[in-house]
């Protein structure tokens, strides 16, 4: 189990042998979202401006800061069979990483301040949550068919 705190720290606890963490972590600002993934030996913390990858196998080293956002981190998740990290923001912008990269490959603008994500199973849903209280769906584009492609259904 991992906990993110406004105190800035994250502590990671092993629920099967004590009360007290196995280690703790400073991300240097209060942390709003963590998320771990899939593999069990990385997460990510994000507060302030900053995502901060972590290795929890070697005892919370840092792995990587990412700072590409210009107000505060609120909310990350995953996509792409975990390939690609989104996270969202109060300066109304979701950023998709690449994770083998941990560089950024698009940005989604809003018109709000964004508190909360999701990405459906299959990557054509993503569903925004804004401090207005809106809740933004988007959809994925279906590649559409050719003129070309119909026409030649169409005579076969």
């Amino acid at each position: 189990v991992i906990s993110g705190s406004y105190d800035k720290t994250l502590k990671l606890y092993d629920s099967r042998i004590s009360s007290s963490p196995v280690f703790t972590v400073n991300h240097g600002h209060p942390v709003e979202s963590v998320l771990f993934l899939p593999s069990g030996g990385i997460f990510i913390s994000a507060g302030g401006t900053e995502l901060r990858v972590w290795d929890a196998l070697a005892g919370g080293r840092l792995l990587a800061r990412i700072s590409h956002h210009h107000k505060t981190i609120t909310c990350l998740c995953l996509a792409s069979n975990n390939s690609r990290l989104l996270s969202g923001s109060l300066d109304r912008h979701v950023k998709i990483y690449d994770m083998s990269t941990y560089r950024p490959v698009y940005n989604i603008d809003y018109p709000n301040s964004i508190l909360s994500l999701g990405v459906s199973g299959n990557d054509e849903t993503l569903v925004a949550g804004t401090v207005d209280g809106i809740v933004s769906v988007k959809r994925r584009d279906i590649e559409k068919v050719s003129k070309k492609e119909i026409k030649r259904l169409k005579t076969n």
